[in-house]
């Protein structure tokens, strides 16, 4: 399995007003809004690897050697968007390397599984005829939150408290004692929210 992000939304999650609210900075203060910037898509990132959900709308190319024999294939980040069109394309190689589109009524997407499900329609299968190479099979989809299936304010709390963290302790050696909250109390914010694939 090879995943390729093709796309990402170019608005970052949190607006800069609401970092500076967190961080007790003047709005009207612009010198570190380049760094608070940088830091917000890292806390971002961070989130996003951590608990397998794109929190930004997204699109992907998920790459498979073959169709699963178990038949289902579990699609990394969550949520999936459905717009109702043509949100899911799978192609493969058939057994002369010719690229073949399987049509959209031979599977079916389970949108609101978490990870979210592909498998055959009812009385259908996975094509037998992939050629025997790496990355046979390239299944394209969209995921990410949207103003109609917001970010969990729990995540939001998260990256806010990372980006604080990173703009406060801007070196990797620190000469003040540092200590964690107990229990990794922070990152107990995302437990609800981590998708296992």
């Amino acid at each position: 399995m090879f995943l390729i992000l093709t796309s990402e939304s170019t608005t970052e999650l949190l607006t800069m007003d609401e970092i500076k609210l967190f961080l007790r900075i003047s709005t009207s203060a612009t010198t570190e809004d380049a760094l608070l910037s940088a830091l917000s898509i890292v806390a971002r990132k961070e989130v996003q690897q951590k608990i397998c959900r794109q929190l930004v709308p997204a699109k992907y190319e998920l790459k498979l050697d073959d169709f699963p024999g178990e038949e289902i294939i579990r699609m990394p980040y969550a949520p999936m968007i459905y717009t109702g069109t043509s949100d899911v394309t799978i192609t493969y190689l058939n057994g002369t390397g010719v690229a073949t589109t399987l049509p959209s009524s031979d599977y079916t997407v389970s949108y609101t599984s978490e990870p979210a499900e592909i498998y055959p329609e009812y009385e259908h299968e996975w094509p037998t005829d992939v050629v025997d190479r790496r990355n046979a099979v390239s299944i394209s989809y969209r995921c990410g939150y949207s103003t109609s299936n917001p970010v969990p304010e729990n995540i939001k709390t998260w990256m806010k408290m990372r980006i604080a963290t990173l703009y406060e302790n801007r070196e990797m050696i620190s000469e003040t004692k540092m200590s964690e909250m107990p229990g990794n109390f922070i990152d107990g914010l995302l437990d609800p929210y981590l998708v296992t694939i």
